[in-house]
């Protein structure tokens, strides 16, 4: 229950219920990276989302009759986003496919004095 404490306080934090005296948003915005993995764990997609803080948080019901492991759902609001992934994946796949020293052959070729 770590993980809804942390939301739960962040949210109270940004609306406390003791005093309503609602946060500015430069107060409790931040950016958040969220990375998804290969069964290799090898990281295959990275985002950013910018000025980011929980909007909602859904309940969790505890009784008897649910036998599954909870799981926390959090809905976030956020200014923008932006993808860590484009660069870094492009540039392994153009050193994987030798992209680099063909194109270095190509210059070097039409362009001797480079």
């Amino acid at each position: 229950m770590k993980e809804k404490n942390l939301f739960d306080s962040w949210m109270n934090y940004i609306n406390p219920t003791s005093t309503y005296n609602v946060k500015y948003k430069s107060q409790y915005a931040v950016p958040i990276v969220i990375r998804q993995y290969d069964l290799q764990n090898k990281l295959t997609m990275s985002i950013t989302l910018l000025d980011a803080y929980p909007k909602a948080i859904n309940q969790m019901d505890l009784d008897w009759a649910a036998d599954t492991i909870h799981k926390v759902t959090v809905t976030f609001a956020y200014t923008s986003w932006r993808n860590n992934s484009v660069d870094s994946l492009a540039l392994e796949f153009i050193d994987a496919a030798g992209f680099n020293s063909q194109l270095g052959d190509l210059v070097e070729r039409n362009n001797p004095t480079i």
